[in-house]
């Protein structure tokens, strides 16, 4: 009787647990987990920030959510340098304050007067 060839095996094999990994995953949430927040300091650059932001109670940029979210990232810039924050991260709060509830240009108003570093608070995509 002929042996079957076991590396045929250990491929079947390694791909069902693979398949079963994902499906663990999905079954305890967190294939589909909620994003992560994530508190640091960034310092403001020759341009700023380096980002622009949209949103707020006026203009919202997800359907049923007035949040603050970062746009776009400009090459370059304080925030492309330092690489933690990304664009469709929502902003949570910038040094403490948070950015509930808040017109566009007064979210902009924060941002412009935040001083040299600031704390952000986000919340990742």
């Amino acid at each position: 009787m002929k042996k079957p060839d076991e590396s045929l095996i250990k491929v079947h094999l390694a791909g069902k647990s693979r398949k079963k990994e994902k499906r663990e995953r999905e079954m305890n949430g967190s294939a589909h987990s909620s994003p992560s927040a994530l508190e640091f300091q960034l310092r403001r650059g020759p341009a700023g920030l380096g980002f622009n932001i949209v949103g707020g109670v006026d203009q919202q940029y997800v359907m049923n959510d007035s949040g603050i979210y970062v746009a776009k990232i400009k090459e370059d810039g304080a925030a492309a340098l330092d690489g933690r924050l990304q664009e469709g991260d929502k902003i949570l709060a910038i040094n403490g304050h948070k950015l509930e509830n808040l017109r566009h240009s007064a979210a902009v108003e924060l941002f412009r007067s935040a001083g040299e570093e600031v704390t952000l608070l986000i919340q990742q995509r």
